[in-house]
């Protein structure tokens, strides 16, 4: 599945993004804060992570995963939501594990 992570360099998205790539799964993710020590081991797992929120960003992705500080008006959440993609709070993705 490919799953794309706006805010990717977060406390808990790292984590999970780190988890569903060890699952399998092919995962990108956005972060605005290139300075996030997370991000140089998310980049080592091989996970593309881009700098700015577009929504070309989302484009393929067959899940888009969100922290709770995002709101759904976000713009990579919005064009998910507008393209038929499934969003998910991290949240609600790690209660359903």
């Amino acid at each position: 599945m490919r799953i794309y992570f706006v805010g990717i360099g977060g406390e808990g998205m790292c984590g999970v993004a780190e988890v569903a790539k060890g699952c399998g799964h092919d995962v990108k993710g956005s972060e605005i804060d290139p300075r996030k020590k997370t991000l140089d081991e998310l980049r080592k797992l091989g996970i593309t992570i881009y700098y700015t929120h577009t929504p070309c960003n989302v484009k393929g992705a067959e899940l888009v995963v969100y922290s709770s500080s995002i709101p759904q008006t976000h713009i990579e959440v919005k064009t998910a939501i507008g393209h038929g993609i499934p969003t998910t709070k991290r949240s609600q993705l790690e209660s359903t594990s």
